[in-house]
């Protein structure tokens, strides 16, 4: 039976108010007793083109918009001596895109010419004022989410997105009060800015 157990697909959740950072879930596996490992806070994964929104807001903000003209075609970079020749993910190329469009329909191709555009350095620190903490690769792979992050670190990054541009630190305790209702202690969200708010709605448009 144990056997049986162990084998049982796992999964996490992470569910956060932008509004203020509140933790309103959170789950790292299927039970406490299978499995002490945290996959919600402890796991870390690649994840992939999740990570996209990243590379768009740091064009945005250098001045780039969703009308910009990408490069959507088949490219070889040369890695340690290797060939890397990521596709899109149907194998489909549009030859030219917009930045909206690419973004909208998740391309590949359009996104390592953008990153390039863009550069590594200011991509990554795009995500860093999302609330990325992970280390973050100095390759191309970062546009696509070759590094690995968290999941509620993830989750707390897309604050920004969907909160004009505004990332309030996670709370996981937003009050103390007695069996009387009486507060002990309610400290109010720490709030920083990502970027600015046109950013913001661009992205989510």
């Amino acid at each position: 039976r144990k056997a049986l157990e162990s084998s049982k697909h796992q999964a996490a959740l992470a569910v956060v108010d932008p509004r203020d950072g509140s933790v309103l879930a959170l789950t790292g596996g299927r039970s406490f007793s299978e499995s002490q490992f945290n996959r919600a806070t402890q796991a870390l994964r690649q994840p992939g083109s999740t990570f996209k929104p990243f590379v768009y807001a740091a064009a945005l903000q250098m001045g780039l918009t969703p009308a910009t003209i990408l490069r959507d075609k088949p490219k070889t970079w040369k890695d340690s001596g290797k060939g890397w020749s990521p596709s899109n993910y149907d194998g489909v190329y549009l030859g030219t895109t917009t930045m909206r469009h690419a973004l909208a329909h998740s391309l590949n191709a359009a996104t390592l010419d953008l990153a390039e555009r863009v550069g590594l350095k200011r991509i990554q620190d795009t995500a860093r004022s999302c609330g990325i903490t992970s280390p973050l690769r100095d390759d191309l792979g970062l546009a696509l989410g070759a590094s690995e992050v968290g999941l509620l670190e993830l989750v707390a990054a897309y604050q920004p997105f969907a909160h004009g541009g505004v990332r309030p630190a996670l709370r996981l305790v937003t009050s103390v009060v007695d069996a009387d209702g009486v507060v002990f202690e309610a400290p109010p969200p720490e709030i920083s800015v990502a970027f600015d708010p046109a950013t913001a709605f661009l992205i989510n448009s």
